[in-house]
């Protein structure tokens, strides 16, 4: 018996676990191994740059070049985050696009966390320009933006065994407010301004992805720029100018209505210049092309902003209309039904009178002495003199609607000229 004894010790001594070994064990009696940690293999820049060619190659836009001066930023930035990998901050004040990737896994390389930024393209709209249903997809718009010409990236290791951090920068920077990344202006934006208050706004975006069966934690994160402006001026601006005629002779540089105020003379309302914002300095070199290739009479300079703001503040954006040739004797009643059938806004209505010679007009509005007041040739300017009025519209439509339907018209037997200030 001793003997079946000692063999039945042996065999549960040899049945016990080696703890030393293997490890702990669980409440549940099962052995819980720690896996060998195995470092992750830090991903190339011709992977990188690969990765992102290869998507935009497939949109047939222009090839991305690596820049080291860019991956050097990348490099430091994702430097300082490694000791908080999991909360993705963007680089203050960045004048580059950035997109930035966590993972847990080491299975993450270059490829394939630009291809996943890549799978993004399935959630854009490209008609509304905005991420589908709230998604994200601002990691890919940036990769197509068309602007973009250069990129540097960085992979390091998070501290203590936190995962992977991978962070690219981009330039000129995409994801610009309001902009889609084939050109034109929305009034959606893929990433809002800090101040917008849209709930939807990917800005910073967060995901969790499913693969094999295992669900592993990523994040991954975009922002956004406001446009890199260009003021101009341009000259040689005529009297019937329109802002249309504008954006059709600079077709090519993305300019809307808002883009262009026109500069009116004070004494006559002639438009003799138009300030200009570009959204870029390249959409400036292809204001400048496009004056070379027309060949006309028209010079454009870069302006300070304060050119700019000067227009802003005395531009009359198409809603408002100019009434020449009013009878002397017309009031505000008799010019409110020759426009009758318009919507307008009767407070607005300005009369005043608009003399042949600038500076005696100046003189009139502001006299200082009785000469001036009755100088020798007033009788003569006085029967030269043109009474003229000003009147806001609601709308632009309703403005060139009145310019449609008034011009031309009489006013107590007088025919008036009508021209919509822009």
């Amino acid at each position: 018996m001793w003997r079946f004894a000692a063999l039945a010790a042996i065999i549960l001594l040899f049945s016990l676990p080696n703890h030393a070994d293997s490890g702990k064990l669980s409440l549940t009696g099962k052995l819980n191994r720690q896996k060998p940690f195995l470092a992750a293999k830090l991903s190339t820049p011709a992977e990188f740059l690969y990765a992102h060619n290869k998507i935009r190659e497939n949109h047939n836009l222009t090839l991305l070049a690596w820049d080291p001066k860019l991956a050097g930023y990348s490099r430091w930035w994702a430097e300082t985050r490694r000791d908080e990998c999991r909360k993705l901050l963007h680089s203050p004040n960045s004048p580059y696009g950035e997109n930035l990737f966590w993972a847990l896994q080491d299975r993450w390389n270059a490829s394939m966390v630009v291809k996943y930024w890549g799978g993004e393209r399935n959630l854009y709209n490209p008609n509304t320009n905005e991420c589908i249903n709230n998604s994200v997809c601002g990691h890919y718009t940036q990769i197509v933006w068309n602007t973009t010409r250069r990129v540097g990236c960085a992979h390091v290791l998070c501290h203590n065994m936190q995962g992977n951090l991978f962070a690219c920068s981009y330039d000129p920077p995409g994801n610009i407010y309001y902009h889609g990344p084939f050109g034109g202006r929305f009034n959606k934006s893929i990433v809002y301004p800090p101040s917008h208050n849209n709930a939807s706004s990917p800005l910073p975006g967060s995901q969790t992805g499913i693969t094999k069966n295992k669900v592993f934690l990523i994040f991954s994160s975009t922002i956004g720029h406001p446009p890199r402006l260009t003021y101009a001026r341009l000259h040689g601006v005529r009297k019937h100018t329109l802002k249309t005629d504008i954006i059709n002779l600079f077709e090519g540089s993305n300019l809307t209505l808002d883009d262009i105020r026109v500069v009116h003379n004070r004494f006559n309302y002639n438009s003799y210049a138009a300030a200009i914002k570009f959204t870029s300095r390249r959409a400036y070199d292809n204001a400048q092309r496009a004056l070379t290739r027309a060949g006309r009479v028209y010079n454009l300079e870069k302006t300070p902003p304060t050119v700019w703001d000067a227009a802003l503040r005395n531009s009359y954006d198409g809603k408002t209309v100019l009434l020449e040739g009013l009878p002397k004797n017309a009031l505000d009643e008799d010019i409110e039904r020759f426009l009758s059938g318009c919507e307008f806004v009767p407070s607005s209505i300005r009369t005043f009178v608009k003399y042949p010679d600038p500076i005696m007009s100046a003189v009139r509005k502001n006299p200082t002495t009785s000469e001036e007041k009755t100088g020798p040739n007033t009788s003569e300017e006085k029967r030269d003199s043109i009474r003229m009025a000003t009147v806001l519209f609601s709308t632009r439509n309703e403005a060139m609607n009145a310019l449609i339907k008034k011009n031309r018209g009489f006013c107590l037997n007088n025919q008036i000229s009508v021209r919509v200030l822009h």
